[in-house]
């Protein structure tokens, strides 16, 4: 399928927070980006705040997707939610996910050490930006009208110009060929001959994916980004008015209703796989370490309550097929909480090469005084360096203020580091 480059722009970008201070603090960011340009003017800006903590990926983009839907219906004059709105809408929807300990704004908005080569944008450029430049221009507009979810915990490397197979299904899974030692410690999707997911395979070890896979070929990565054409849309949106699975929902909680927690990969989406069974699913047999959903049949009121919930998602989602949609020569890197790998992310960042309109530079909004003793192999970026400062080979400092005899080793990493010994003689 072709691009529609001159007409493709996004009806609504939403981004889910955990909490209300940080959704004011986030909603303020989005408001800057467009104001300067990185968002069109009239496209829709929302932070969703989710309705309870822990409501999980698959309750959060529920619980987005009926916000942003009301938030469409009101604009256009309705009293209730009808989800006819939702017909040729382009909706984007970003999980800001978990607390991140090497960057206090959390990985959405972990600033890189990048610029546009062409423009007027004078900010710092985070890994929220690059998401959405990648989704929009290399990704989304191939596809029909839809809803498009990203999670913000990952690089998405798609090379300038990839070229790849758009075709129409319910849901599509965007997906890389990745080595099969990096796909033990995050998820696989089986597929058949068409493409189609016939199960969805979560940190399992290397001799068992190799039995999905023929001689030569590469497992295919589960990524956080997934497109649902607007059918399936108005099926998830339907979920708030379908008692307890309302419970991961504002409609829900508002009305008494006990909070669910909902995986968007194993509670949502693994019902459309074709190789897994209503007995397997609706049992819990399949459940990835959610409280909420206990295989315990000694928790007798529990157990029900989840059963119940599955039997819904079973019933509304099981006629529904996800087709998977790869990317060749693409990479998908999850961020985890290891300092090696934070650091090697930066210096060597894999996103450096998908668009020649992206300039990588090492030092990046940032002032070093001339007697400053910096590696060249070290990255700054929002830092202010004055005399006297040394920094070690490959290390990394963000948002830093360093001021007097001080020295940094090498393989370092600050961040938010206020250090002033100007004044304290040596």
């Amino acid at each position: 399928m072709e691009p529609n480059r001159a007409n493709f722009q996004w009806t609504a970008v939403v981004l889910t927070c955990s909490d209300n201070q940080w959704s004011q603090s986030v909603q303020q960011e989005l408001d800057i980006r467009q104001a300067k340009g990185l968002f069109p003017k009239d496209v829709i800006l929302l932070t969703i705040e989710d309705p309870k903590s822990n409501v999980g990926s698959g309750g959060a983009t529920i619980n987005a997707l009926l916000a942003v839907t009301e938030y469409i219906c009101a604009k256009k004059g309705y009293t209730a939610i009808n989800a006819d709105v939702l017909q040729n809408c382009y909706i984007l929807i970003l999980h800001s996910g978990r607390c991140y300990p090497y960057s206090s704004c959390r990985q959405a908005f972990l600033p890189l050490p990048v610029k546009y080569q062409k423009s007027s944008y004078d900010s710092l450029l985070c890994l929220i930006d690059i998401t959405y430049k990648t989704v929009t221009e290399s990704i989304a507009q191939y596809a029909p009208p839809g809803i498009w979810v990203c999670s913000t915990d990952m690089m998405l490397c798609v090379p300038e110009g990839a070229k790849f197979q758009w075709t129409d299904a319910d849901v599509c899974a965007v997906t890389f060929p990745s080595s099969v030692s990096y796909c033990k410690d995050h998820g696989i999707y089986k597929t058949d001959s068409q493409g189609f997911v016939e199960d969805i395979l979560y940190k399992v070890d290397e001799n068992e994916i190799l039995k999905y896979i023929g001689p030569n070929e590469n497992p295919l990565i589960v990524t956080g980004l997934l497109y649902f054409k607007q059918n399936v849309a108005e099926k998830i949106l339907s979920f708030h008015v379908k008692p307890p699975l309302d419970g991961c929902t504002y409609i829900g909680l508002d009305s008494g209703q006990t909070p669910k927690q909902l995986s968007l990969f194993f509670d949502v989406l693994l019902p459309m796989a074709t190789n897994i069974t209503e007995e397997d699913f609706v049992s819990g047999k399949r459940v990835h370490s959610f409280k909420d959903f206990p295989v315990n049949q000694d928790r007798s009121g529990d157990w029900q309550n989840a059963k119940e919930v599955r039997q819904i998602l079973w019933n509304e989602l099981n006629s529904l097929k996800i087709m998977t949609c790869v990317i060749e020569g693409g990479q998908y890197l999850y961020l985890t909480n290891s300092a090696q790998d934070f650091l090697n992310q930066i210096i060597h960042c894999p996103l450096q090469s998908q668009s020649r309109n992206l300039v990588w530079h090492k030092i990046t909004h940032s002032y070093i005084d001339s007697e400053a003793d910096i590696s060249e192999t070290s990255t700054l970026i929002n830092s202010v360096i004055q005399k006297n400062v040394e920094v070690g080979e490959k290390s990394v400092l963000i948002n830093c203020y360093l001021d007097g005899k001080i020295q940094i080793g090498n393989n370092s990493l600050c961040n938010g580091l206020r250090l002033d010994l100007s004044n304290v003689s040596s």
